[in-house]
């Protein structure tokens, strides 16, 4: 494990138009998003090499961005369960970042 981002903050009293989450990101790439209230994996994201830290947007917690150690940041799309836009162009690891 990696990093850990919960988007609690971001929620709603809606939970059905954006339910609450925790995702832990992990060095072999992998971002696991659970059910924060029962622990139940929701489902698992892939693409970065490793994942040096992840954040929800703070505008309704359903993206997340994830910065990698290849020089890549990458944008889900949690409901969805895809990838909206891989960023390149970074030198050297993407070890921190925020939405604003």
């Amino acid at each position: 494990v990696s990093s850990v981002a919960f988007n609690l903050a971001y929620v709603g009293e809606d939970l059905k138009k954006t339910p609450r989450l925790a995702a832990v990101g992990s060095y072999d790439g992998s971002i696991i998003v659970y059910d924060p209230d029962t622990g139940t994996q929701r489902l698992k994201l892939e693409g970065p090499s490793d994942v040096e830290w992840i954040s929800f947007h703070p505008k309704g917690g359903s993206v997340l961005l994830a910065g990698s150690g290849d020089g890549t940041l990458w944008m889900f799309h949690i409901p969805l369960n895809r990838c909206l836009q891989v960023f390149v162009g970074h030198e050297q690891a993407v070890t921190a970042g925020a939405f604003s």
